[in-house]
């Protein structure tokens, strides 16, 4: 890529305004990813970080919240007794009768293991092919550093 091409893209990203986008014009947010198979939660569960040129949205990145499946313990002793279906059965009749707790209408797992892996799958889950995961906390303890984990 040529040097002047460089600037001109530096400089057009220069020229947008980066801010998060007030929860009392999330419709906005509904109306940009219209055509995209994207679950857009309501304003109350996610926070939309945009980029706009002359107020029009020109990208839209959403930190929503999501349900998620664990973790699972199994007390010593119990590992061949507890039938893994149907404790995660429960959890799935929540959901299957209209009746959750959540607005999310569904929730991830992050199996720590292969073996919880093929558990989720064999309830009925499907295995995601991502290629990695980045799970970014603020650590208290380190005065509210950012790590990576």
């Amino acid at each position: 890529m040529a040097r002047c091409e460089v600037k001109r893209i530096i400089a057009a990203m220069r020229d947008l305004e980066y801010r998060l986008l007030p929860q009392v014009q999330w419709e906005r947010i509904r109306e940009f990813f219209k055509d995209q198979k994207a679950y857009i939660p309501p304003p109350s569960l996610g926070v939309a970080s945009v980029a706009l040129s002359d107020g029009e949205l020109a990208a839209a990145l959403i930190l929503q919240l999501v349900a998620y499946l664990g973790p699972l313990h199994v007390a010593k002793g119990f590992e061949n007794k507890v039938n893994y279906r149907h404790l995660k059965a429960n959890i799935d009749d929540i959901y299957k009768n209209g009746r959750s707790p959540l607005i999310i209408n569904g929730y991830i797992a992050l199996p720590q293991s292969e073996q919880v892996a093929a558990l989720a799958e064999a309830t009925g889950m499907t295995r995601l092919e991502c290629p990695a995961i980045l799970v970014e906390t603020f650590d208290d303890a380190a005065g509210g550093v950012l790590r990576a984990s």
